[in-house]
């Protein structure tokens, strides 16, 4: 009886130890898919970060042509009011 009592006692704990390496199994692949989407997460983060910062400077670049051209044609616009004619010199 005495004896039984402890062979059950060895099956359940035994049972637990089986499931807890399951789960821990199970955790370990769940960890394993997380890194795996969390870095497919920061490449695709990384690659849209330097597009759009690229396409800022591009912006920045095209913003600032255009406000030195629109300079550039307010100052004609000057001297040709004054009466001097002004060519431009680029």
């Amino acid at each position: 009886m005495h004896e039984n009592g402890l062979f059950g006692l060895y099956r359940v704990i035994s049972g637990y130890i089986g499931l807890l390496s399951e789960a821990n199994t199970v955790i370990l692949g769940l960890y394993k898919d997380w890194t795996k989407f969390s870095m497919k997460l920061d490449r695709i983060i990384y690659r849209n970060t330097v597009k759009a910062v690229k396409h800022k400077a591009k912006m920045d670049k095209m913003m600032v042509k255009s406000v030195n051209s629109w300079r550039k044609q307010l100052f004609r616009l000057f001297m040709t009011k004054i009466g001097v004619n002004y060519i431009g010199v680029e």
